[in-house]
């Protein structure tokens, strides 16, 4: 909450964030991160279940949202490049001048937690609103961005309206994000983001240190957990010795930094992934549990996450006769779990499996 203060305060007039604080940098504009400072208050909802930041800054993102319904919006309604700005969007060679997909498509995610929360804070005419933005935009987005010959969508329009030809990683991410042509994930997965996991070849801008995280989040959504540990284990392991994660996944000493935040990825990912562990409920009233066990390199696994309700923990050992398989849970959590050879159930309190 603190943070979350801390950017709602350091503000220009048209209602934008600066992208850290406190500072001084007057270029550290960053309309995408101003949309990401309105999405940590969704994450803190979804951690806790508590509303009272959201009502507290409302109407700080009303006068944020100014700038998205006004200034910031092309001819077309869509949101545009804005010279005056630094349009971040990744370390990376994603396409960001014209009418960018997936500035837009941070937008769209925006406005969809917005109105959710809205709802849950019994705010009625505002839910109301934002659910019809959310709408609006996302029939713009669709209209303007998916290619139904490729099956992609595409990252966005250039300066006169014309597609670009370019369909990355990242338009596709943010696309299922979203929830967008569901019928076309798989298309979208086998061609741009499975490949990418299993570093073959794909075309435009790749990912970096980190943006990967949601292509991470995604995956392990559709049940790639064991191409999301083994990606990790590939290229983040060389980051060990730097004491901290490189800026870029080609970073070099000498020429980038080792001090970020995206150096917790790892953990949580392989909490989700080799732990098994994913919050599915708010703030962690449910859980899933389906750990990954087909790296033959690990053989066992120990995790405890901190939730309001209290520690989940969980783990697992090979051993002779199989995969022995833990699971505790706090009062008031509830457990869907996946494991194989075995009936899904739906636990509560502890339990534990031999998996062969």
């Amino acid at each position: 909450m603190r943070g979350i203060r801390s950017i709602a305060r350091q503000d220009v007039p048209n209602g934008l964030t600066y992208g850290h604080t406190p500072t001084i940098a007057h270029n550290c504009i960053l309309p995408d991160f101003s949309l990401i400072w309105v999405l940590t208050i969704w994450d803190y909802y979804w951690q806790t279940g508590d509303l009272a930041i959201f009502r507290e800054q409302w109407p700080r993102i009303e006068r944020l949202l100014g700038y998205f319904t006004g200034e910031g919006r092309g001819r077309d309604g869509l949101l545009a490049y804005d010279p005056r700005y630094w349009l971040f969007l990744d370390w990376s060679t994603i396409y960001k001048q014209g009418t960018p997909t997936v500035y837009n498509l941070w937008y769209l995610l925006t406005l969809e937690k917005l109105a959710a929360m809205a709802g849950a804070a019994g705010m009625p005419a505002e839910h109301r609103r934002l659910a019809g933005m959310c709408r609006e935009q996302k029939r713009l987005v669709l209209a303007a961005f998916w290619d139904r010959r490729e099956g992609l969508f595409r990252d966005g329009l250039d300066a006169g309206g014309r597609p670009v030809r370019e369909h990355s990683i990242h338009s596709q991410t943010m696309a299922i994000l979203c929830g967008l042509r569901r019928a076309d994930h798989p298309v979208m997965v086998a061609r741009r983001l499975l490949p990418y996991l299993e570093d073959r070849k794909v075309p435009g801008a790749l990912p970096s240190s980190y943006w990967v995280t949601y292509v991470y989040d995604v995956m392990r959504g559709l049940g790639y957990g064991l191409e999301v540990a083994r990606h990790i284990r590939k290229h983040w392991a060389p980051m060990i010795p730097y004491g901290g994660t490189w800026e870029m996944f080609d970073g070099r000493i000498g020429n980038s930094t080792t001090s970020h935040a995206w150096a917790a990825h790892p953990i949580y990912h392989l909490v989700g992934t080799l732990g098994g562990v994913a919050q599915t409920g708010l703030a962690w009233r449910r859980i899933a549990f389906a750990p990954v066990f087909d790296m033959p390199e690990t053989g066992r696994v120990a995790v405890a996450v901190p939730t309001p309700q209290g520690l989940v923990r969980a783990g697992w050992t090979r051993t002779k006769k199989g995969i022995d398989v833990r699971l505790s849970l706090p009062k008031n959590v509830v457990a869907d779990v996946r494991l194989p050879g075995r009936k899904a159930a739906t636990v509560t309190g502890a339990g534990r499996w031999m998996v062969e």
